[in-house]
């Protein structure tokens, strides 16, 4: 998962968007955009799955361990 934490000097500083991209080094420009969009759509999804609440029904043993033993 990309966080865009992108610091307001490279936007200010920088009007080429090959160097911009360089500065980044996460992918083209327009890749970076979709990156975020998809993140986006994620965090809207969570909001209604609340996954940091308790679970509803009590997981069966050996659920969140790995590697599965039997």
């Amino acid at each position: 998962m990309l966080i865009l934490t992108l610091p307001s000097h490279l936007q200010l500083q920088t009007a080429d968007v090959a160097e911009l991209e360089r500065r980044i080094g996460c992918g083209q420009v327009e890749e970076l955009i979709v990156q975020a969009e998809n993140e986006l759509i994620l965090a809207r999804k969570m909001l209604s799955w609340k996954p940091w609440e308790p679970l509803v029904t009590k997981p069966v043993p050996q659920q969140w361990t790995w590697p599965h033993t039997k």
